[in-house]
């Protein structure tokens, strides 16, 4: 649902990817205004946050701040590459946190530098809402097989 809400309205892309137990990040959900999908970007970020394509989500994650990206300037890493094949120009990936900890990333994608600033704000907000969401769902799961097992 965020990354629906998110394409469109706050960024031209969305993707939402959450850490397993062992850390590794998988998509749950992604959506971009031209495609409809986000597969190489996804297929980038996803799998071990300290992968050398991933440093700016390691980043993210492990310092628990927004991070900024100007995508012209980025490595020809795999990041790097699917961003600039999107015809991104900007990029921000912020951290899921909730509890001191974060459980995933938040990365807004832009393809203009002609429109509004950038309001990391709004993406670590966004990011925070996202994670107590997706942390809230985690524990009535739990719940429920607590409920059951008994």
């Amino acid at each position: 649902m965020v990354a629906h809400m998110a394409s469109g309205s706050v960024a031209d892309f969305c993707v939402v990817e959450i850490a397993d137990e062992s850390g590794r990040l998988s998509r749950v959900a992604s959506e971009d205004l031209e495609d409809g999908h986000c597969d190489e970007l996804c297929a980038a970020v996803g799998g071990w946050p300290e992968d050398d394509g991933n440093w700016a989500v390691a980043k993210a994650m492990r310092e628990h701040q927004v991070i900024v990206l100007d995508v012209p300037e980025l490595p020809a890493d795999d990041f790097g590459t699917a961003l600039r094949s999107m015809g991104a120009r900007s990029v921000v990936v912020a951290p899921m946190r909730v509890r001191d900890r974060s459980i995933g990333v938040l990365v807004l994608g832009y393809r203009r530098h002609d429109g509004p600033e950038i309001d990391t704000g709004l993406a670590e907000e966004l990011a925070r809402r996202a994670a107590m969401a997706i942390d809230n769902a985690r524990l009535h799961a739990e719940a429920q097989r607590a409920i059951q097992a008994r």
